[in-house]
């Protein structure tokens, strides 16, 4: 009966000694095997891998680019309102190096993009696409035509038959586009806040919210004899 005890004593402080540590243990796998579980199905779910492929893709895709090449900057991304007067088609000119012996005749538009920069809402800021709404604004650059029809013939005699040419032609665009928009486009629709009237009691002088720029210029015809 002695011998009985003691065992019964022995065996249980041995689950005393010994109980916390196998629960520890077992835990320990569980969760070990839980994870393991999750990420062996996270793979091979359909698409994960293809999702990830893709977004890493759209990750790694260059900004897009600036005015060099499409003669588009990175502020306005839309399709331009194409800007086409009379007095922009058939123009001539001498280009430069040729002692007046030789010409070229060309026609331009211009890709005009517009923004009311009194509104806050993308839809209604954007004009561009409602320029059938807003006559003052062709009513305005018709102001200016005779203006930037001057700049455009400027450059280009300034240029050698060569750069009239081929892929040289696009860096000519982009001088005409970035000269019309410094020299009359930011004066024209220069943006400037509300003047508050005398004590609050009358009007203030209105300013103008409407932004434009030429965001693309258009070589439609250009022969060179």
């Amino acid at each position: 009966m002695a011998d009985e005890g003691e065992q019964d004593s022995g065996g249980g402080s041995v689950l005393k000694k010994y109980g916390p540590l196998a629960l520890i243990v077992l835990m320990a796998q569980a969760v070990l095997g839980w994870v393991l579980l999750t990420q062996i199905l996270h793979t091979d779910r359909p698409g994960t891998q293809e999702q990830q492929s893709t977004e890493q893709l759209i990750d790694d895709r260059p900004a897009p680019s600036g005015p060099e090449g499409g003669g588009r900057g990175t502020e306005h991304q839309e399709l331009p309102f194409i800007y086409a007067p009379t007095k922009l088609a058939e123009m001539t000119a001498n280009p430069a190096g040729t002692n007046s012996q030789r010409f070229v005749m060309f026609s331009v538009q211009l890709g005009i993009v517009a923004e009311n920069t009194a509104e806050t809402d993308p839809e209604k800021r954007n004009l561009t696409e409602k320029m059938a709404e807003h006559p003052e604004v062709t009513e305005k650059l018709n102001e200016y035509v005779a203006l930037m029809k001057s700049i455009i013939v400027r450059i280009v005699r300034q240029k050698t038959i060569p750069e009239l040419e081929g892929e040289n032609l696009q860096a000519t665009a982009d001088e005409i586009r970035e000269s019309i928009n410094a020299e009359v486009l930011e004066e024209a629709f220069k943006v400037e806040p509300d003047k508050p009237g005398f004590l609050g009691l009358f009007g203030g002088e209105k300013k103008n919210k409407i932004k434009v720029i030429v965001q693309d210029v258009i070589f439609t015809d250009i022969i060179v004899q």
